[in-house]
């Protein structure tokens, strides 16, 4: 009876191809994490992304002081979409996080998926589906952390929280499952901006240009 070759012998013997996988092309964005609070003031542009949808005075300062995205990875937070990459497609909305949507994002935790499903009884659970993608596909803010996390090959070194004291209490009841799923480091600095506009926008433009 003829001998079954191991796994080692196999791999000597050229038998089977497990080739690594070719490195990945280095990261060209800082290791930093923007959470940024949407804003009311939005660009009527179709075919915009959120980076440049939303017009409001913190926006305004990412953009001046970070003019081609590579100091951070910038989010968007929003009562509608949740978390969402600044560079994806957002369309044109309106609605204010209020401290209702702020308690219920912090109790359904980052594995919640937004848009939310209407909350109507007479709709059928596939009338409610379509209500809630028609402006694209459902996600969460664990899912948009792990694209991210992917790109850049490593944890995230340090984030930032930018905007009014609802965004920011969602946004930090998160962190925690962050570091446990190994999105943001251990050790990563935490940086909270709030408080009156003017103050917002300057401590926003010392984080985004620090070295």
């Amino acid at each position: 009876m003829k001998r079954r070759l191991s796994i080692a012998e196999l791999i000597r013997q050229d038998v089977l191809d497990l080739d690594p996988e070719p490195p990945r092309p280095p990261c060209l964005i800082a290791p930093r994490l923007l959470i940024l609070a949407c804003s009311a003031t939005k660009a009527e542009s179709v075919g915009l992304v959120a980076r440049d949808r939303y017009q409001g005075p913190l926006w305004q300062t990412l953009r001046a002081a970070d003019p081609d995205g590579v100091r951070a990875f910038a989010c968007f937070l929003s009562a509608r979409f949740g978390l969402g990459d600044a560079r994806d497609l957002l369309p044109r909305y309106n609605r204010v996080l209020t401290d209702v949507d702020a308690d219920r994002m912090c109790l359904a935790g980052p594995w919640a998926c937004y848009p939310e499903l209407p909350q109507n009884g007479r709709m059928t659970m596939a009338a409610k589906l379509r209500a809630a993608t028609r402006d694209g596909p459902r996600r969460s803010p664990s899912g948009v952390l792990t694209l991210l996390e992917r790109e850049l090959g490593r944890p995230f070194r340090a984030v930032a929280i930018c905007g009014g004291h609802r965004y920011v209490r969602v946004a930090s009841s998160w962190l925690p499952d962050f570091r446990t799923m190994r999105q943001l480091a251990d050790d990563a600095a935490v940086t909270v901006i709030n408080g009156p506009i003017g103050v917002m926008r300057a401590r926003l433009r010392a984080w985004v240009t620090q070295p």
